[in-house]
C-alpha cells in the first residue's frame, strides 16, 4: 500500500538523518556544547526536515484545531493531563534557578514537538489512510506507528545499557499508543504535544521518586507503562471509528 510506503520510507529517512545529525555534535568544533542545547538544536533540525519532507513529498495535512468544545476536550485529555500535570511538577522541584528549568522545558517542547509532528502528524495518519478509520483499522494504525516509535529509541543503546533501552522501548509504545489516540479523539496536534512535552520534561528533570515498593529505575518504569495503558483505555473509549 502506498500509505504504508511512504510512512515506512519517511521513518527511515529520519532514523537516518537522526544519526547523522547526532554524530555531527562528536567532532571537536561542536565538543564544547553542552548535551541539552545539542539536543534542542538536533531537534530543530529535525522539525525542519519534517515540515520539507511532508510539504514536499507527503502532503499529510497536519491538524491544530479541533472542532470540538473545550469541555469535550477537556473530558478526553483530563486524567491524561493530571498525571504527567503532577509528574512534571515533581520534576519542577529538582531545579533550584530558573536557567536550567527553562533549558529543560525548551529541549522537551522541541523534543515532542518533532515526535508529534513525524509519529502522530504524519505516520500514524499515512497508516490510518491505509487500514482505515473502524475500531480495527485504528488499533493498527496506532500499534504499527508505536512500534516505529518505539523502535526509533533504539539509537539510545550508544548511551544507555540494554536493559534500559528495552524497558523504554515498551513505554514509548504504550505512550505513543496513548498519544495516537489523543490526536485522533481531539484532531489536534496540540494535545499529543503538550502531553509529550510534560512527561519528557519529567524525565529530563530525572527527580528522585520514593515510592512504596518502587526502589528502582526498572520498577518505576513498568509502573508508568501500567499507567499510560490506563490511560490509553480511557482515551481509546473517546476515540470515533467507524463500522
Amino acid at each position: 500500500m502506498r500509505a504504508v510506503r511512504l510512512a515506512t520510507s519517511l521513518w527511515l529517512i529520519i532514523v537516518g538523518a537522526l544519526i547523522l545529525v547526532s554524530l555531527l555534535f562528536k567532532f571537536p568544533l561542536f565538543a564544547t556544547v553542552n548535551t541539552q542545547t545539542a539536543t534542542g538544536i538536533e531537534e530543530l533540525i529535525l522539525i525542519i526536515l519534517v515540515f520539507e519532507l511532508n510539504n514536499r513529498y507527503i502532503h499529510q495535512a497536519l491538524r491544530f484545531r479541533s472542532s470540538l468544545n473545550w469541555t469535550k476536550q477537556l473530558t478526553i485529555v483530563g486524567p491524561s493531563l493530571l498525571v504527567v500535570g503532577i509528574a512534571a511538577i515533581f520534576g519542577l522541584l529538582t531545579y533550584a534557578s530558573v536557567t536550567p528549568l527553562l533549558l529543560t522545558l525548551l529541549v522537551a517542547i522541541l523534543v515532542s514537538c518533532f515526535e508529534e509532528l513525524l509519529f502522530r502528524g504524519i505516520i500514524f495518519k499515512l497508516f490510518l489512510r491505509a487500514f482505515g478509520t473502524s475500531r480495527r483499522g485504528l488499533l493498527q494504525a496506532a500499534g504499527l506507528s508505536s512500534v516505529y516509535f518505539s523502535l526509533t529509541h533504539l539509537v539510545n543503546l550508544t548511551h544507555q545499557d540494554l536493559m534500559l533501552t528495552g524497558l523504554q522501548l515498551l513505554f514509548t509504545f504504550a505512550i505513543g499508543l496513548l498519544l495516537c489516540g489523543l490526536y485522533q479523539a481531539t484532531q489536534s496536534l496540540w494535545w499529543p504535544i503538550a502531553i509529550h512535552a510534560l512527561n519528557d520534561f519529567f524525565s529530563f528533570s530525572q527527580p528522585t521518586i520514593n515510592l512504596p515498593l518502587i526502589h528502582t529505575t526498572a520498577a518505576f518504569q513498568l509502573l508508568e507503562i501500567v499507567i499510560i495503558l490506563i490511560l490509553t483505555g480511557i482515551v481509546f473509549r473517546h476515540t470515533p471509528v467507524q463500522n
